[in-house]
């Protein structure tokens, strides 16, 4: 059978003014005042509940950023005593300390002091200068109304670039930032993908999409397609280009391997696979540079060196933020170092030709990082942000 009905509210209040009511004036006072109690004792136990609860987490909190302090203090330590790597594991591990606690809502200025302390550390161990406002030196924006400006080189006193979309070629001088386009033209030739700088002869050597080759004379402006002979049959793209000497190097991913060329008057023959070792991961390579020795970067920051088509060694220095997704590798005979564009992460970072660590530029207010130059006497790093054109002094 069913259970007693309750009551509704309303019966329920009604009842207890009537049972009240015939009460004496004391009982009345008893039962109010116990009542008033026991609301008290009910809260008092849900506000103990909470603030054990909060005092716990405000422990955790405090245990968790005093961890993350001595872990920086030992990575002082490390670094004292010439222990770079162990110093990066205790920064970043200290990183993500004071990062858990930045999620709580409590001790908000020693965590913003703490992590404004281990940025300042790491700024010295990963050879960090931050570049808020770098100096701007013109704007293709002014000739190329939208998209993208590639293939950034320095030909005497003057940059130059291409728009993919267009295939106009872009000029900007250095000293007054004045912009023109210089040629525009892809009848017979393709749309230029890469670009690399003859500068002895003050001419741009460009890889178009057909695959093929185009040259381009900045005294004289005039655009001349190139013979290839020797190409690999059935190559569909050129990802890289470098010049040394009067050798010329194709990087030709889809048949994994590094063809070899020489200059003749009408362009390049001779071409043949000059990659050794079957092991080398050309297929990931998304750009190269010679100086001597040919350096493959790939798309997950590894950079290989190579001698006569195999690996030598090259001891590349660990970053406590690994190159995420690199797209530029700046090599040739007049630089001393390597310079390697990784847009995800704002920066530049450079090494020398053994692999270790020199350097890095950090853009933090950059939009959209397209490549990188490298001024005469590797004294100035040019870099395309957008459409504008930036400069920052490495001396």
């Amino acid at each position: 059978p069913p259970g007693p009905r309750l009551p509704s509210a309303p019966a329920f209040a009604a009842r207890m003014r009537s049972t009240l009511g015939g009460l004496p004036a004391s009982t009345k006072i008893f039962f109010l005042t116990t009542l008033i109690f026991v609301v008290l004792f009910a809260g008092s136990l849900v506000f103990l509940k909470r603030k054990r609860a909060e005092d716990a987490a405000i422990r955790a909190a405090s245990e968790r950023l005093e961890e993350a302090r001595t872990q920086k203090q030992s990575a002082d330590a490390a670094l004292i005593y010439g222990n770079a790597d162990e110093a990066r594991t205790l920064l970043a591990s200290a990183r993500e300390r004071a990062f858990e606690v930045e999620r709580t809502p409590y001790y908000d200025e020693q965590v913003a002091e703490l992590l404004q302390r281990i940025q300042e550390v790491e700024d010295t161990t990963e050879r960090i200068t931050r570049v808020a406002e770098p100096a701007r030196v013109g704007d293709f924006g002014s000739v190329v109304a939208s998209g993208q400006v590639l293939g950034l080189q320095v030909i005497g006193a003057h940059l130059y670039a291409f728009s993919p979309e267009t295939n106009a070629i872009l000029r900007l001088a250095v000293d007054n930032g004045e912009t023109s386009v210089v040629s525009q033209t892809s009848e017979g030739i393709g749309y230029f993908q890469d670009a690399a700088p003859l500068a002895a002869e003050k001419m741009l050597l460009f890889t178009t999409d057909s695959p093929g080759l185009a040259l381009f004379d900045t005294a004289r402006g005039d655009l001349i397609k190139q013979e290839i002979s020797g190409l690999a049959e059935g190559t569909k793209e050129i990802k890289s280009l470098a010049t040394f000497a009067r050798r010329l190097y194709l990087l030709l991913p889809d048949q994994r391997q590094i063809y070899g060329f020489s200059k003749t008057l009408a362009g390049y023959t001779g071409g043949a696979p000059w990659l050794k070792d079957e092991q080398v991961p050309v297929e990931r390579a998304v750009s190269m540079g010679v100086d001597g020795y040919i350096y493959l970067l790939t798309s997950d920051g590894k950079i290989v060196k190579l001698l006569k088509g195999s690996p030598v060694e090259f001891a590349q220095s660990a970053l406590t933020r690994p190159l995420e997704a690199p797209t530029r590798l700046v090599v040739n005979e007049t630089l001393k170092h390597l310079y390697v564009l990784d847009p995800p992460q704002k920066r530049v970072v450079v090494y020398d030709t053994t692999g270790e660590l020199t350097g890095q530029f950090l853009f933090p207010n950059a939009q959209s990082l397209r490549d990188i130059a490298i001024g005469r006497k590797e004294e100035i790093l040019y870099l395309i942000d957008g459409t504008g054109v930036f400069k920052v002094p490495l001396k």
